[in-house]
């Protein structure tokens, strides 16, 4: 594989002559100031070097947070969050809207 390196500059004056070349195939690194900070690659090429997420969201500290909350089990986000807003929704209008009625 082809490793070709460009500026910033001339990577924005020359973008079509770039992208044609890693559509076959080539890696371009963009420097800026003589670091590289981007590449250019084709998506076929990209696809095959990508790799899995390594991090389990499952397993942080986030995950499941609320599931001590008593007043959340047996009820949806939604449901739970719209038992919350009715108090403020009735203070603030006239008309409530039927979504939130059926739920209090």
């Amino acid at each position: 594989m082809k490793k070709t390196v460009a500026s910033k500059t001339y990577a924005r004056n020359n973008f079509s002559s770039l992208y044609d070349q890693a559509k076959k195939g080539e890696v371009i690194y963009v420097s800026d100031r003589g670091s590289y900070s981007v590449a250019i690659i084709s998506v076929d090429k990209l696809a095959l070097t990508s790799k899995k997420p390594s991090f389990d969201i499952s397993k942080s500290d986030a995950f499941g947070m609320w599931k001590s909350k008593k007043d959340l089990i047996g009820k949806t986000s939604e449901k739970w969050l719209d038992e919350k807003r009715i108090k403020r929704l009735e203070n603030l209008y006239e008309t409530i809207p039927d979504r939130y009625k059926s739920n209090s």
